[in-house]
This record gives structure tokens, C-alpha cells and sequence, in this order.
């Protein structure tokens, strides 16, 4: 593929950008209760450049009914310095990725009609923090002037308010379904840019909704061309070919009453439960070389393709995992078998996604659905032991997201499980499946700076700003964030000897989904790690840091330093100096679409392949019990000895070969695979 330009790079991360502004749905409701209330008779919405674009789409979803106020979109310009004509009734929609824009704030300040709402991805911002309801998007990078993630998390997060608005279950669906269409498209176009980029001829581009020539061909005496006989190459290891659009026969629908009836691709509730079953049985499947019969002995070996349940259906399923669901899901690897969520609203949007029943009862019903191979317990974290115990006593492979649980008993029984359960286990963080957390830990263990002394690693942030779990009682940071520092500096040092910390809670009230709420949790702590020997090293991590410029992980040795950039979860290439060399050797990073939930990914592998995973059940284990004695540490200032350890990290040379293949691909479409 040519050199990615950051427009492109803009544009793939676009399926988990929107994912993660359409599951989250913050402040939507509220955007739309203001927008929707008594009294008001027309929205005006505005915005400069691509925000006036969002305007206008929230205009033209306005003209398919006839339900809710009347919209207008104005570019932004004319609303400054108190120049529009404000109606009685008028209510006010700001459109602003960065909150900051001159002519949006002069209009506040010169007679817009008050309270106004905003569409942002700056909820600190002027125009974020003055609005009385404002509806956030999610922007993971910004590259290119033309604010592609900005513009189109923009148009999503105005058309879920028109939905709220008018009680349009259609239109929610279809957002809902925004994502994945997305992922396919982007895949399209990378394969796209693939097959292009190896023709001898110029290319011409042709953008449209239907044929370039006619059923009759060219006219007559035209040049009619040859392109070579260039097939596109199946997707690797049998994925088949990637899901084209679909072009739908049925008509427009006329404009009567309140919304248009659904259209042809909006499923009607009482045929979507059919059409999954027949999806089901036409599935095609294969059985992958090598594949160990006790791992799914549900399942005939000449069908194979395994089904996944996910159990909450938050911010982390919608963006990071479900997007890592998709690219697997788009070579035929699985398929979502069942979704559940407490949340009805994540638990329908995730159901629509997947074509899936969203009216499951609980967990157990994802559990013990037979086509459900790969369990993804996903859910706040007090809920990760019991639910992924009670999963592999199922017979289920599983992936639990970190900390495994949030006691040592509940972790005790799931590491004893796991060696005697016929389903795998994988454990958050994922952070030893990086290549650059690889070259790091090769450089050490391979004496590069010498013998190990000390180590100091830190991650931290402001702290979220939905789902108050993550501050009650079982969460904390130590939980959320400290667990990849400490899971870092074990696998790099080894088993920890003893533990002392200074944890507690330095902002006692945080506000949470618009409500202020008590902190329980602790959300600081810095914690000292003993690894014998007189090695130390110290974790630094809170809901209490705001940016930082600093390497993630600094290893001390004998002879030199070692320092991992970025995070260790997201890491942006490493540094050695050597002191026999007196220079910093800079190794950017290899990998820079590297996803943190490629422990999915490594599990399907080793399911497929019969192989042990690389990440062991004990040293979550062993991270947990470090997490749970800083806690008391920090409560008595008693340094506590650790009593477990874990099986050293050792890349296996047919696990390196497998991921140098599933890089190599991923080079070219860094989509995960």
C-alpha cells in the first residue's frame, strides 16, 4: 500500500471512533429533551466548515417527516455579533469539535436565545462547559485539516438527538449500524487502493451510485479498455470475499403521519428473529488446521467458525473490541452469537450491530447459548470473576478484561479452573503481545543495558466521566489503570517479593453522567515494588493526571537504560543507551495500528491451533494480589509479602512466527488481523 497520508489514518480509525460516539451516547438525551421541550418551534443549527455540514444533515433528516420542531442550518457567521433574526421559539444548536469557535461565542453572547445546546468533543471547552445540555463526540487523532472524525462522530451525535426527538426506532437502528458499515467500507477502499497501486496504467476515479457505463457498453466507436485479468485474492485463511453493499429494490417511502414506515433494510421486529436463523445455518464455516477437538466439542470439525457472546456492551465493547470483533468477523474467523447488556439501550445498539437477539435475559442465557464458543466478559469489574468462572465451568473459552476478578478467593478459583477446564482463559492487560513490548523485553532479558536494577513506569489520566462503578467500591485506578505497570514490570523483572504503596482518594466528588457522586474507590496511588535483591520499582497512577510527555516504562541496568514510549498499552516505539556506546539508539515504532485487544485476536488463534496462550491466568493472578496489598499498604502503611509468582514469559519461536505473519498483513491493512 503507498505511504498513508493522516487523512487516511483519519479515516481508518473512523469505525471505532463512531462506534465509541454511538454506544456512549453522552448527552444525548439531554441535547434532545432541550431541543425537543414545549415551547420550542424551530432549532437553528450552526456551525463553521465541516460543523455547518452537520447542521445541514440534521436539516435534511428534519425533511423525511413531518415530526418534531423545524430545523434551518446557518453557517455560523451569520449568527455573530447579533446579526440573525431570532424567532420566538427558537432553540440553539452549536456545532464545535473544539468548543472554541469566535462566531459561536459572540452569538452566545448577543442575544442567542438561551439555554443552547452544543455538539462537541470539548466538554470543557467555552462553548462545551456555558451549554445547558451538550452531546459529546469521540475524536481519537485529529491529522488532517479536514477533521474526518470530528465531522462524522458530528453528524452521528446530531442524528441520535433527531432520533430522541421524534421517537424514530428506525433511524436509531440505522445509526446503530453506522460502525460496521464503516469498517466495511474502509476495508473496501484499502483493498481498493491495494489492487490499484499494482497497475501499469493511470487510474481514474469515479465516485457514484451506480454503474460507470451502461448495460450496452461505451458508444459507439469508443475505445472500449482491457484491464488486466487481476482477481482480488480471497481473504487469508478462508474469510471469503468482503460483504458488498447492498442496493435495495423497494421504493422510497412516502411522506404520511409522523415518520416514513421502516425501510427495506430496517428489519421489522417480527422477522428479524427468522432471518438470524437462517443467517445461522447459512453461515459458512471451516475447521482450521490443527484444531484440538476438545476445544469445542460442541461443534461438528467440518463447521467451524467460532461464535462469540459478549457480556457488557459499554465504551470498551463499542469502539476497541467490537472493532477487533469486525476485522475477524470480516475473514469468517467468528461471529457474534449473543450480546447482553443491564443497559437496554447498549444492549439493543450492540444486538442491531450483530443481528442478534437483544432481548436475552441475563448472562447465563449468553452462556449457555449453544453457538457461543469465545465468552467476552466486558462488564464493571466486581462482576469478572463470577461471571467468567461460571462461563468456564460451561465448558467456554473466555477472555476477561482486567482485573480478572476482585479477590484473590474469586482468582484463586479461576486460575485452578483454568488449568483443568476444557475452555481457554485469557486475561487483560494484553500488553505482552506488542511487538515493541517484545523488543523490550528481549533487549532486557538479553543483559542489552545489563542486569535489571530498578524500573519506575507510570499511566494515568483525568479520569471518566461515565459509569460510576469505576470510582465505587471494587474499582478504583489501581484496578483500571496501575494493573498495566504492574503487569509490565513483572513480566520484564519477574515475580514481585514485596509490596508497599500510598493509595487514597485526592478528589473526593467527581461528576458522573451529570450527577455528582461520592468517591469511594481510590483514584491516586504511587506503589513500590520489591523484586529481591535490592531492585525496586515504582507505579505512579491516578484518575488524577492530565497530559504527560514522559516514557511509560524506564528500566535501569548496570550498563544502560531502556525506556518504552507512549503507554505500554499503547506504545510508540522504545530508546537504549548504552553507556559503552554513550548515545540513545531510537527505535520508532514498528507497529503504530497495534491494538490493546488483540488478546481476542491470540485466543482465536490458540483456539484454532490447539496451542497454549502466551498470557498466563497466574500472572493476573499474581497482579491482582500486588493491586490488593498496595491497597491495604496504603491503608496501614504496612508493607506486605507477596505470596504467589508466575511461569516466566517465553516466546514461543511459533507464536513469533505466526504474529511476523499476521503483522506482515497488517502492514497493509492495519486492521487488527
Amino acid at each position: 500500500m503507498p505511504p498513508e497520508t493522516g487523512l487516511w489514518q483519519d479515516v481508518s480509525e473512523l469505525p471505532e471512533s463512531l462506534a465509541a460516539t454511538i454506544t456512549a451516547r453522552d448527552g444525548v438525551e439531554e441535547v434532545a429533551a432541550l431541543l425537543g421541550s414545549e415551547g420550542v418551534r424551530r432549532i437553528v443549527a450552526t456551525g463553521n466548515g465541516a460543523a455547518y455540514y452537520v447542521a445541514v444533515a440534521l436539516w435534511l433528516a428534519s425533511l423525511e417527516g413531518g415530526a418534531g420542531p423545524e430545523v434551518v442550518a446557518v453557517p455560523s457567521g451569520l449568527v455573530a455579533r447579533g446579526g440573525f433574526g431570532w424567532r420566538p421559539g427558537d432553540a440553539l444548536l452549536a456545532v464545535s469539535s473544539s468548543g472554541e469557535f469566535r462566531d459561536l461565542v459572540e452569538a452566545i453572547d448577543t442575544g442567542a436565545p438561551l439555554p443552547y445546546a452544543a455538539i462537541t468533543a470539548t466538554p470543557g471547552s467555552t462553548l462545551g462547559s456555558r451549554a445547558s445540555a451538550r452531546a459529546l463526540v469521540a475524536v481519537s487523532h485529529q491529522r488532517a485539516v479536514t477533521h474526518t472524525q470530528a465531522f462524522c462522530g458530528g453528524v452521528a451525535a446530531a442524528l441520535a438527538v433527531w432520533g430522541e426527538v421524534t421517537d424514530d426506532a428506525g433511524l436509531r437502528d440505522a445509526i446503530a449500524a453506522v460502525p460496521r458499515g464503516t469498517a466495511v467500507a474502509v476495508e473496501a477502499a484499502r483493498v481498493w487502493v491495494d489492487d490499484a497501486a499494482g497497475l501499469d496504467a493511470p487510474v481514474a476515479v469515479a465516485f457514484g451510485s451506480g454503474p460507470a457505463l451502461r448495460d450496452d457498453g461505451p458508444p459507439a466507436g469508443a475505445p472500449r479498455l482491457q484491464p488486466a485479468d487481476r482477481r482480488r485474492p480471497a481473504p487469508r485463511r478462508g474469510g471469503g470475499d468482503l460483504p458488498r453493499p447492498r442496493r435495495d429494490s423497494c421504493p422510497r417511502p412516502v411522506r404520511r403521519g409522523r415518520r416514513p414506515s421502516p425501510r427495506c433494510d430496517h428489519v421489522l421486529p417480527g422477522r428479524r428473529r427468522a432471518r438470524r436463523a437462517d443467517r445461522r445455518r447459512a453461515r459458512a464455516r471451516r475447521r482450521p488446521a490443527g484444531l484440538d477437538g476438545r476445544l469445542l466439542p460442541r461443534r461438528p470439525h467440518e463447521l467451524m467458525s467460532l461464535g462469540i457472546g459478549v457480556i457488557g456492551c459499554g465504551s470498551v465493547f463499542a469502539g476497541p473490541y467490537a472493532t477487533m470483533i469486525d476485522a475477524l468477523l470480516s475473514r469468517g474467523r467468528v461471529h457474534v452469537s449473543a450480546v447482553y447488556d443491564l443497559d437496554e439501550r447498549k444492549r439493543r445498539g450492540a444486538a442491531t450491530r450483530y443481528d442478534v437477539d437483544p432481548a436475552l435475559p441475563g448472562p447465563a442465557a449468553v452462556i449457555a447459548d449453544d453457538d457461543v464458543d469465545i465468552v467476552l466478559v466486558l462488564t464493571s469489574m466486581n462482576e469478572h470473576g463470577a461471571l467468567a468462572r461460571e462461563a468456564l465451568e460451561a465448558g467456554k473459552h473466555v477472555l476477561v478484561e482486567k482485573p480478572m476478578a476482585t479477590s484473590l478467593s474469586e482468582a484463586g478459583e479461576l486460575v485452578e479452573l483454568s488449568r483443568r477446564a476444557p475452555g481457554l482463559l485469557v486475561c487483560a492487560p494484553h500488553i505482552v503481545l506488542s511487538p515493541t513490548f517484545r523488543a523490550v523485553h528481549e533487549a532486557a532479558r538479553s543483559g542489552a543495558v545489563g542486569r535489571l536494577l530498578s524500573a519506575r513506569a507510570r499511566y494515568g489520566w483525568a479520569g471518566p466521566w461515565w459509569s460510576e462503578w469505576f470510582y465505587r467500591s471494587g474499582g478504583g485506578a489501581l484496578f483500571d489503570l496501575g494493573v498495566y505497570n504492574v503487569t509490565s514490570l513483572c513480566a520484564l523483572f519477574g515475580p514481585v517479593q514485596r509490596v508497599t504503596a500510598m493509595v487514597g482518594v485526592v478528589i473526593p466528588e467527581r461528576t458522573v453522567d451529570g450527577r455528582t457522586i461520592h468517591v469511594e474507590a481510590d483514584d491516586t496511588a504511587h506503589v513500590l515494588l520489591d523484586f529481591g535483591a535490592a531492585r525496586f520499582a515504582v507505579v505512579t497512577t491516578g484518575f488524577t493526571m492530565q497530559k504527560y510527555r514522559s516514557p511509560a516504562l524506564e528500566l535501569y541496568g548496570e550498563e544502560g537504560t531502556i525506556q518504552l514510549l507512549g503507554d505500554d498499552w499503547a506504545p510508540e516505539g522504545w530508546e537504549l543507551w548504552r553507556n559503552d556506546e554513550g548515545a540513545w539508539r531510537v527505535h520508532p515504532e514498528s507497529e503504530p495500528h497495534w491494538q490493546w485487544t488483540v488478546g481476542l485476536r491470540h485466543l482465536v488463534d490458540c483456539v484454532e491451533t490447539g496451542r497454549p496462550t502466551l498470557t498466563r491466568p497466574e500472572h493476573a493472578y499474581h497482579a491482582l494480589e500486588i493491586m490488593l496489598a498496595a491497597q491495604a499498604a496504603g491503608r496501614d502503611g504496612v508493607a506486605r509479602t507477596i505470596e504467589s509468582g508466575f511461569p516466566e514469559l517465553v516466546y514461543d519461536e511459533r507464536w513469533i512466527e505466526a504474529e511476523a505473519a499476521h503483522l506482515a498483513h497488517d502492514r497493509r491493512s492495519h486492521d487488527g488481523l
